[in-house]
């Protein structure tokens, strides 16, 4: 079996345990079903791995690994907030597979944006459940995301709906260093991006909310 043929296998089987929306759609329909099987989408991204390794410069076969460990971790996050399943353990597996194959594509940029898809959606589960050491490890990841690329847009706009969420978790709990640090961080991406109309946009409405 060719590594293309073993991708479109894997592909397909990821698409059938995640409800059709690990690989293609970044989606979270259907992910409060505490039926998933994990332990099967963990194997399937494990294989995935596997493939990784033997075919190391097909930046597809990262991309898809990626896009599911991201959609894996966000998922598990969904289910610990609304059905208490406290799967934390699993959330870190999935973000430690992210990280490890950032650093082996380093210059991928749509590994890079999946990664902080992934730290916005953790910041706001996270933050729903006050797991402040999950909120401040996807902060990192988003720092170092936005370190190694700084001029990216969309990577930029993630870091925006991280510092929403941690704005809107710390208020809601009183931690007004939080909240402040948060808001910080917001502040900084219309300087960095003074032509992007909508993260200029953003920022202003939450100031607006902010003074109600």
């Amino acid at each position: 079996m060719t590594g293309s043929t073993i991708l479109d296998f894997l592909k397909t089987l990821l698409k059938f345990i995640v409800g059709h929306k690990a690989v293609n759609s970044w989606s979270h329909t259907g992910t409060d079903d505490p039926d998933l099987d994990w332990d099967r989408v963990d194997a399937t991204l494990n294989r995935l791995n596997d493939l990784r390794k033997t075919f190391p410069e097909n930046a597809e076969i990262a991309d898809v690994a990626n896009m599911a460990a991201a959609a894996a971790g966000a998922t598990v996050a969904q289910i610990d907030k609304t059905c208490a399943t406290d799967n934390w353990d699993l959330v870190d597996t999935a973000m430690d597979r992210i990280d490890k194959l950032r650093k082996a594509f380093p210059e991928n940029e749509k590994i890079a944006r999946h990664a902080a898809e992934a730290a916005a959606d953790v910041t706001y589960y996270a933050g729903y459940a006050e797991n402040w050491g999950q909120v401040d490890a996807a902060l990192k990841r988003m720092d170092a995301l936005r370190e190694k690329f700084p001029e990216d847009a969309e990577i930029a706009l993630e870091e925006a709906k991280v510092a929403i969420n941690v704005i809107t978790d710390a208020d809601r709990v009183n931690d007004r260093k939080r909240k402040a640090e948060a808001l910080a961080r917001l502040d900084g991406l219309p300087g960095a991006f003074p032509e992007n109309i909508l993260i200029r946009r953003i920022v202003r409405f939450v100031h607006v909310l902010l003074e109600q």
